[in-house]
């Protein structure tokens, strides 16, 4: 019998482990950062879809107009705003929900998210006051969505043509 016991790893065992973790860590971070950019845009999209379906709940549960205020001063710089009032300033009373590019990170719009502005949503028939189903167009520098609100008030996500797939949502 030997006078020496093992106790732990060999040198060459530990760095064995170390090339198999590097290895592994250099296949899964970049799909991590991947799936984080398509929930995220996922995310954004559905946030956006709560504010209309808030500023509903609201115009019923006040019985008083509620209005969408957007604006986008840059494809990154952006705000979607739920208000008593058609003109309302962030953090004023009349601001009752907001989302922002300062919340949804690296999220950009297009310019015709500017549509659904000054939109009001009646409390008698909750339905929104334009004539033609609004768009807005999310995306990242890898992944689009688009977020569609109808004359009837209904909302749904789909891939715009020719965006990479994600997330179970149709195409288009």
């Amino acid at each position: 019998m030997s006078p020496f016991k093992n106790h732990g790893f060999t040198l060459i065992e530990l760095l064995i482990t170390i090339a198999i973790l590097g290895i592994v860590l250099a296949i899964a971070i970049p799909n991590f950062n991947d799936f984080l950019e398509k929930k995220r845009l996922d995310g954004a999209a559905n946030e956006y879809l709560a504010i209309l379906q808030f500023a509903k709940s609201e115009a019923l549960k006040r019985n008083t107009a509620i209005h969408i205020i957007a604006t986008r001063v840059s494809a990154s710089d952006w705000r979607i705003t739920a208000a008593t009032a058609s003109t309302c300033a962030v953090g004023d009373a009349c601001d009752l929900k907001t989302f922002s590019s300062a919340t949804a990170n690296s999220i950009l719009t297009e310019s015709a998210m500017t549509g659904i502005s000054g939109t009001t949503i009646e409390p008698v028939r909750l339905l929104p006051s334009f004539t033609s189903t609004q768009s807005v167009l999310f995306s990242t520098n890898n992944y689009s969505i688009r977020a569609d609100w109808t004359v009837t008030g209904l909302t749904s996500l789909c891939i715009p043509t020719g965006a990479v797939s994600f997330g179970g949502h149709p195409a288009c």
